[in-house]
């Protein structure tokens, strides 16, 4: 993990602000500081948009941004007390919730919509496979292990008639996907944009997998220790407005986030198309968790006290 570098908003910064969009900055000591983890994925990026439009600082915070390889990275920096604030998949923080760990969500982030995908389940161009119920006793890759990609993956196997306990689910990073599947490495991988469009006529679809689990599900939650949020509800409530609104402009906005995501993550997209969430939601997470109750990847566990109402 290392300090995130803010040089990598001054090319976005600068448009901004000479289009005039970009809000008034507080005085330094105005600000509240946050340390806050998060991966350099678009699902995750509700972060770059509100830094790079001044959001945080309207807010009265100062971001100081973490960057880490995954959600898992970030959890383990925020338990051992050198975050704050963190982001991670649904499915880790109902998992890390299931064994006692104190953390609550602040905040919905990214969501899947099935009208604006951002993943697939692919396989190499030249494969024999045609659908997800071909992948019978396969090698499939995903970004973890008994996480979301083996759930949703394991749901859109099922729902096409296969067997999704006779496949074999391995880790691979999201920019290793396209080359194992050219080199056969793995049968098929649940990809991720850019990889996704960047694959080309390398790969092919074969469904989507997350909208097997719901059309609209949360991908991505930010959260705290139970322990800071009970000291800190006011800044909470900042850093969750400042997310919001940031993820609001990204969806209104795709072409300019898509510019934002490239200066600050190296993402090459064309516009952005992710869908993140506006407002508190103390429901949102519970089909992610019937599903992986369903699939043993989760032990049934309450949501009261552990997803935060805002107030």
């Amino acid at each position: 993990m290392h300090e995130y570098d803010r040089k990598t908003f001054v090319a976005a910064l600068a448009g901004l602000v000479a289009a005039g969009t970009c809000p008034a900055r507080a005085g330094a000591q105005d600000l509240t500081a946050l340390r806050i983890g998060y991966a350099p994925r678009e699902p995750m990026s509700e972060v770059l948009q509100a830094q790079a439009l001044g959001l945080f600082a309207q807010h009265k915070i100062n971001v100081q941004g973490q960057v880490a390889n995954n959600g898992a990275a970030s959890m383990s920096a925020l338990l051992g007390g050198s975050l704050d604030i963190a982001v991670s998949n649904s499915l880790q923080l109902l998992q890390a919730h299931s064994h006692n760990v104190r953390i609550v969500i602040l905040a919905p982030g990214g969501i899947h919509d099935s009208r604006f995908p951002t993943t697939k389940l692919a396989v190499a161009a030249d494969s024999p496979i045609m659908t997800p119920r071909e992948l019978n006793g396969k090698i499939v890759g995903g970004a973890t292990v008994g996480g979301l990609d083996q759930l949703v993956v394991s749901m859109l196997v099922d729902k096409n008639g296969g067997d999704s306990s006779s496949v074999k689910f391995v880790e691979l990073p999201q920019p290793e996907m396209v080359q194992a599947l050219v080199q056969g490495r793995v049968a098929a991988a649940h990809i991720s944009e850019p990889e996704l469009s960047a694959g080309g006529d390398r790969i092919r679809a074969i469904g989507d997998a997350e909208t097997a689990l719901s059309p609209i599900f949360v991908q991505t939650a930010w959260f705290a220790t139970s322990d800071w949020l009970a000291a800190n509800k006011d800044v909470a409530r900042r850093f969750a407005d400042a997310i919001f609104a940031g993820g609001r402009w990204a969806m209104a906005n795709p072409v300019a986030a898509a510019v934002n995501l490239q200066n600050a993550f190296g993402l090459k997209e064309g516009k952005a198309l992710q869908r993140f969430a506006v407002g508190f939601d103390a429901n949102a997470f519970q089909v992610v968790s019937d599903a992986a109750v369903k699939y043993k990847m989760l032990t049934p566990v309450p949501l009261t006290g552990f997803i935060w109402d805002g107030r």
